[in-house]
């Protein structure tokens, strides 16, 4: 259940940065790709956590 909220919030978070960057600077495109990254880091963490 913990990874259906945290794929909620970094898609909230996703959509806000697209609805106001309409045109992808570079600095934004980096920006959601950390933001990616963290959101998958976290996922198999939290994932991981559980089968353990």
């Amino acid at each position: 259940m913990q990874q259906f909220y945290w794929f909620f919030i970094i898609s909230v978070i996703l959509a806000t940065f697209f609805m106001i960057f309409r045109r992808l600077t570079i600095k934004t495109y980096v920006l959601i790709t950390i933001l990616v990254v963290l959101y998958i880091t976290v996922l198999v963490l939290s994932f991981a956590a559980d089968l353990l």
